[in-house]
């Protein structure tokens, strides 16, 4: 039940970055309030994630069945992450058109999402093939949150992991 309360948790949070198509969609406000509005999301999607992050850590080391309950949410929260950014991507795109280059510019909706959530899975995973490029400022900061998030995220699941291991061999 937490696992799904979880995933509806992180689905909102996905959900505004959606919005802020919908609101390019309909032209509410010019291109650069819409990309402050959209920098203003991702802001607040990184701090909900890292705090989240942090949770689960704190959690996991005073929980008997720990470890499985830590390597499910880690991997629910890392894919929703990515979906996250990938979606933050793909709305930047829309309203900018020259924010990546990579992007097919003829391709239907779902292949411009497909390609955007697999460059955040590169971005993530610090891959970075360099197939897409971010070509502006706010690009480059969206991706810029998405490495310090996945570098932060790493580094938590790695130290944490090693601690739990010592407490499951001294128990």
């Amino acid at each position: 039940m937490k696992i799904l309360n979880l995933t509806l948790q992180h689905l909102v949070i996905i959900l505004l970055g959606v919005i802020v198509f919908f609101i390019d969609d309909k032209e509410l406000f010019r291109a650069v309030t819409t990309k402050i509005i959209l920098v203003a999301i991702v802001l607040f999607k990184f701090f909900y994630f890292l705090s989240h992050n942090l949770k689960l850590i704190r959690g996991s080391q005073s929980d008997k069945n720990y470890f499985q309950k830590f390597l499910v949410s880690i991997s629910v929260n890392i894919s929703l992450i990515v979906v996250s950014f990938g979606v933050d991507y793909f709305c930047l795109y829309q309203i900018d058109s020259f924010a990546f280059n990579g992007v097919p510019a003829v391709a239907p909706l779902y292949e411009k999402i497909c390609t955007l959530i697999y460059f955040s899975i590169s971005t993530f995973s610090t891959t970075g093939f360099g197939d897409i490029q971010a070509l502006t400022l706010t690009g480059r900061f969206l991706i810029s949150l998405e490495i310090i998030m996945a570098f932060i995220t790493t580094v938590f699941i790695i130290s944490n992991f090693v601690n739990l291991k010592s407490i499951s061999t001294n128990n």
